[in-house]
């Protein structure tokens, strides 16, 4: 489906598109988990302690969305350029001493600890795509069965419920941050002995609290 939201002059158009992904020429393989794909991307988190390295690496290849707006009409291939695209999807995160954390050190070259971050596009998943469309203006009044259309200033968005396995590491990740923190904060009070005038005025105040005369309740005759 394709709907034009803000003609700019001839020749380009705002876009935003729904179709489904394809690779401009041959599938691609995520390093991680070497799942096919029309795109990957990781972001490293490579610990050789004290120091914390992150590196990113991403494919730079091209790929597709494959949108039609009738089933009776030939289907329209969008080329998407992934190098200057922002893609927006859910990342999934594999810890360190996993089998996608070790392949990516063998793929790398890495040899700290290692947490990846893996985003992947597979064929044929269901895209939405934001961007200027440039229409070309062929010689040839008709067009072929794949029409094929550059798309520049592009968002990419795959819509979809948040999937176990994508929530899973971050609540996980959160809880496990959120109790360091905590642990941090009882540590440092225990150090500096707060923990015990924190009891005695917390004490206080509920035994002031206690002896405070209550107002009389009033009683209907």
């Amino acid at each position: 489906m394709s709907k034009c939201l803000e003609p700019l002059h001839t020749g380009l158009s705002w876009q935003t598109l729904q179709g489904t992904s394809a690779p401009a020429t041959t599938l691609l393989r995520s390093p991680a988990t070497g799942a096919p794909c029309v795109y990957w991307r990781l972001r490293i988190t490579e610990t050789l302690a004290p120091t914390v390295f992150v590196h990113e690496f991403c494919s730079d290849e091209a790929f597709e969305i494959e949108t039609t707006t009738h089933e009776a009409l030939p289907a329209q291939r969008v080329r998407i350029n992934s190098s200057e695209a922002r893609i927006d999807t859910l990342a999934v995160l594999h810890r360190p001493d996993s089998a996608a954390a070790q392949a990516v050190g063998l793929a790398f070259g890495l040899t700290g600890t290692l947490a990846v971050e893996e985003i992947v596009i597979p064929h044929g998943a269901a895209l939405e795509v934001s961007g200027v469309l440039v229409a070309g203006q062929p010689t040839d009044p008709f067009r072929s069965a794949h029409s094929e259309y550059p798309l520049a200033q592009v968002t990419v968005r795959v819509p979809g419920m948040l999937r176990g396995r994508q929530m899973l590491p971050w609540v996980l990740g959160t809880g496990a941050a959120l109790l360091g923190v905590f642990g941090a904060a009882v540590a440092i009070a225990r150090s500096a002995d707060v923990l015990p005038l924190g009891r005695t005025l917390v004490g206080a105040f509920l035994h002031s609290e206690m002896q405070r005369p209550k107002p009389p309740i009033p009683r209907w005759p």
